[in-house]
């Protein structure tokens, strides 16, 4: 289905000219995304048990995977898994209980390991006052259950381990690699950070007696959004941005972004989306009255809980489709100062004279070379002239306009 919003006169500063039968196309395809997340399952895609080493880790990071099940099946098992993180800011992990049959852990606890195996954090808890089974791996900016700031910073590959309360990951000087700052008092949830006297992940001192099944759940390992392709499209004065997606994952919509000065990124309009679905989706936004010259423009998706993410920038030219183009002076009459807009198709040397109705020049306006389709702005005052009418001559490689305007004071 296809889905279309018009915008009109967006509220940036944009030169509104006539132009005719134009188009200018550029296409970007992209895939920000393998296609849809899946379940991870220790024993059926893993095929045994998952070691609690890097280099025995079940490897995750050949697709979406936003839930791991899997057992701990003897008193001291820890389970490794190899994941990427692509969203930094909003990954989490948390264990909840297994939907698959068997006898549940009564107590787990979650870790998360960089690429060299550093300890990043851990937590046997939920900071929210949980305690027991659940154990949670909150996004690094949540102040409230992540004081400490602690979780990744990068995206990229990182290690999960699910272990059972009390299994405590060692270097090989046998230090801890994490601190427990816990005192059992009113902060005994808080999350467990790095040791930074502590180097790599080398051992486990194994002090859990739990087994049982678990799940895992994580975010932030999958973009919210899968698109295929973006493109810009300009026809006349008007661009027309459309764009498919392959998937969505809790997808209020799009702001459509323009870039306007200094490069800073300006919304236009917002396209709603389609909260989640496995359907390919596509969408288009008008955004008309554009200046002639080059545009770019992105795309802000924006989740339901405000997150949000960017989509490459894609850029298209809005042409002059013929030589030259002066606007009428505005305003006219005037008292103080006036301006007009000129475009040229080719880039050559302009000037902009003032007469009297004598013939006699009375005003050197501009003179200067001007940009193959860039609108620029000619301001003139009335410093030194009488009220009366006037002619502005404005002169190019191959072409005249002449302009009557009158002045009063």
């Amino acid at each position: 289905m296809l889905r279309t919003e018009h915008f009109a006169e967006p509220s940036n500063p944009i030169a509104m000219i006539s132009l005719r039968n134009v188009l200018t196309a550029f296409m970007m395809v992209f895939v920000l995304a393998p296609a849809n997340a899946q379940t991870w399952d220790e024993t059926a895609d893993g095929g045994s048990d998952a070691g609690d080493s890097q280099a025995s880790a079940q490897d995750l990071t050949g697709a979406e995977y936003t839930l791991i099940t899997g057992t701990l099946s003897a008193s001291g098992d820890v389970d490794l898994y190899k994941i990427n993180i692509v969203d930094p800011a909003n990954f989490t992990a948390t264990t909840v209980k297994s939907s698959y049959g068997g006898s549940d852990l009564t107590d787990s606890w979650l870790y998360l390991f960089d690429s060299a195996g550093n300890a990043v954090y851990s937590n046997d808890e939920t900071p929210a006052g949980d305690v027991g089974f659940n154990s949670l791996l909150p996004k690094t900016g949540d102040a409230i259950q992540n004081p400490d700031g602690y979780g990744p910073t990068t995206a990229g590959v990182y290690y999960l381990a699910v272990a059972a309360y009390e299994e405590t990951a060692n270097d090989v000087s046998a230090a801890n690699l994490f601190q427990d700052p816990r005192d059992y008092g009113p902060d005994w949830q808080r999350i467990n950070g790095p040791n930074p006297s502590a180097s790599t992940l080398w051992s486990w001192n194994h002090g859990g007696v739990n087994t049982g099944n678990y799940e895992v759940s994580l975010s932030g390992v999958t973009l919210p959004v899968e698109f295929a392709a973006i493109d810009a499209a300009a026809n006349d004065q008007s661009v027309t941005i459309r764009w498919t997606t392959l998937s969505e994952t809790n997808n209020a919509g799009f702001d459509v972004e323009i870039a306007g000065a200094a490069k800073q990124f300006l919304s236009v309009g917002f396209v709603s989306g389609n909260g989640t679905t496995t359907e390919t989706n596509e969408y288009s936004f008008v955004v008309e009255g554009l200046a002639y010259g080059m545009h770019s423009f992105r795309l802000r998706q924006v989740d339901y809980d405000g997150t949000s993410s960017y989509s490459p920038v894609v850029e298209v030219n809005v042409e002059l489709p013929v030589g030259y183009s002066v606007t009428t002076a505005y305003p006219n009459p005037f008292s103080e100062n006036s301006r007009l807009d000129i475009t040229v198709r080719e880039e050559q040397d302009v000037t902009v004279e003032l007469y009297n109705v004598l013939g006699q020049k009375v005003s050197d306006v501009y003179s200067g070379r001007l940009a193959a389709n860039q609108s620029r702005t000619i301001t003139f005052n009335a410093d030194g002239l009488a009220s009366g009418q006037y002619l502005l001559h404005v002169k190019g490689d191959a072409f005249r306009d002449t302009q009557l305007i009158s002045l009063t004071r």
